[in-house]
């Protein structure tokens, strides 16, 4: 099975039937509009790896680029072609991200997923949630889908199991939009809005390391100082392909000529078991920038963003649509690149993006999320500027909110005020506020002048934001302040959430104007009164 040019891909098309194209023939197909994976995490991954394939063929200049994505040019389907040598999935000797080098015992292809229990867990008998599976064949799309998904976001697996470029479980933002002039967006339009112009060759066994002989990590050695010492400075294309295509981990397939796969039921050549071994090349992710991604600043690096228990909220978004103080947006998301993805949108306010990525703990899988996230466009460059560092200012605001609830809630459950798990309060303020901060960052739009009606209004803006952030931190401390021991009703725990439903008002009042640079009120920044005790 070829990956560019055999009918593996699961896709859907605009009547709602889903079938299986080649790579090769999505810029001929109009009508189809999405993937359809049988996991939604896999759907991720092969975005990702779509918009590789792509980038291998995108020209340099970005008005080239920008007449593929609009029709005025052909896509280079020739030189996609041309590439398809290096893309055997079963056969050959060089096959999609595969060592044939491994010769060890082989494994369950279950454990190649990466929710699957991992080896402590299934020997403590921890599999309470994931269970283990006895036998899972996979066709042969669905262990290309599988394979891909574990190369591009392979978490921490023991000693010398390398993560993926991006560490475990990255976070990715891609353009995505439904439609565009009413007009539903075909898939390969929306993965070639997510390659980049970029000079420079691309050397396949530089940027795809199936192609040579493994580099392994030894001695902690590095992918990239090991590439460029073999073939000398890599160009931007070639790093920028690798974040694609990198294979931090070393497996071989084990194939055979008939299965029934565990997840479609269909029945042919497929995979039975996996081999692998530790030691594969090692990409230190300060090495890279992927384009996918958001980065944040540590000790003089700038590392990959990852997801916490929230998943992908409002909180996420300004530092996702602009770089600033120590945080940098995905590269797609950048006014160099997105200039013609935005004459392309051509409205306002779409729903233009996809965020998806994993929760991990460590080696540990927690759950996996994505979302629809708007995208200003349609804005100039300064007013989009404005705009975001408005919208910052909420979300530290409502950050404020959220830790003083937090707080507050943990006041009201014990003595002490530090055990309690809130998130479940947090997660409902958040999805209380969420509308509210998209309506006002876009009244914010038409207030950007230097005017005093503009300001007055601005200001108006703010205290309603404040308001509503204080109206609903308040109610969801009295929808779970009791909780645990309260149901006793007894004097004293009255009064420990009494005294912290009053905290949570002086905090609200004090430190969610400060997180907006606004100087809380006299009477606001007053300390609590002291509550006397129980007799």
């Amino acid at each position: 099975m070829n990956l560019i040019l055999d009918p593996w891909l699961p896709i859907r098309d605009t009547a709602g039937r889903t079938f299986s194209v080649a790579p090769i023939d999505l810029p001929n197909r109009s009508d189809i509009v999405e993937l359809a994976a049988v996991r939604a995490d896999f759907n991720g991954a092969l975005a990702q790896f779509l918009i590789g394939l792509f980038q291998v063929v995108a020209p340099a200049d970005s008005d080239d680029y920008e007449d593929v994505l609009v029709g005025r040019s052909a896509f280079p389907s020739t030189e996609l072609r041309a590439w398809s040598k290096h893309f055997e999935f079963d056969n050959g000797g060089a096959r999609v991200m595969q060592d044939l080098a491994v010769d060890v015992e082989p494994l369950d292809l279950a454990s190649l997923l990466i929710d699957a229990p991992g080896g402590n867990t299934l020997k403590n008998n921890g599999d309470l949630f994931i269970k283990r599976q006895i036998s899972m064949p996979m066709s042969l799309s669905v262990a290309a889908q599988a394979l891909i998904c574990l190369q591009i976001n392979a978490p921490a697996g023991g000693t010398g199991y390398r993560t993926s470029l991006r560490g475990g479980g990255p976070v990715s933002y891609l353009w995505w939009p439904p439609s565009v002039a009413d007009q539903p967006v075909p898939l390969w339009q929306k993965i070639w809005a997510n390659v980049m112009p970029i000079s420079g060759s691309a050397r396949a066994s530089v940027c795809l390391p199936w192609t040579a002989p493994c580099i392994t990590s030894e001695g902690g050695r590095d992918a990239l100082t090991t590439l460029s010492k073999l073939h000398g400075k890599l160009s931007e294309r070639e790093k920028l392909l690798l974040c694609y295509f990198a294979t931090p981990r070393r497996v071989r397939l084990d194939f055979v000529e008939d299965v029934t796969c565990s997840f479609t039921r269909e029945r042919g050549p497929g995979v039975t078991s996996y081999r692998t071994q530790n030691l594969g090349a090692n990409y230190l992710s300060q090495h890279f920038r992927h384009p996918l991604s958001p980065y944040y600043e540590f000790k003089g690096d700038f590392l990959p963003q990852h997801l916490t228990e929230s998943g992908f909220t409002y909180l996420d978004w300004p530092a996702s649509q602009r770089s600033h103080d120590g945080h940098r947006a995905p590269l797609i998301m950048e006014k160099a690149y997105r200039r013609s993805i935005e004459r392309w949108l051509g409205a306002r306010h779409q729903m233009a993006t996809w965020a998806f990525g994993y929760k991990m703990d460590n080696m540990k899988c927690e759950d996996w999320h994505e979302a629809p996230v708007p995208a200003l466009v349609g804005y100039p460059e300064t007013v989009r500027a404005d705009l975001l560092g408005s919208a910052q200012k909420l979300v530290d605001a409502a950050a404020a909110a959220r830790k003083a609830l937090s707080r507050a809630l943990r006041r009201a459950w014990t003595d002490e005020g530090k055990k309690g798990e809130t998130l479940v309060a947090e997660s409902e303020f958040i999805a209380a506020t969420t509308n509210p901060f998209f309506d006002t960052v876009e009244k914010f739009a038409p207030q950007l002048a230097a005017t005093e009606a503009a300001t007055a209004e601005r200001n108006n803006l703010k205290a309603q934001w404040q308001r509503g952030l204080k109206h609903q931190a308040i109610r969801c401390f009295e929808a779970h302040a009791e909780a645990g021991d309260v149901r006793g009703e007894s004097l004293k725990v009255m009064q420990r959430i009494a005294k912290a439903h009053r905290q949570l008002i002086l905090d609200l009042n004090s430190e969610v104007p400060k997180a907006m640079g606004i100087d809380p009120s006299p009477q606001a920044a007053k300390k609590p009164r002291k509550v006397k005790e129980a007799a």
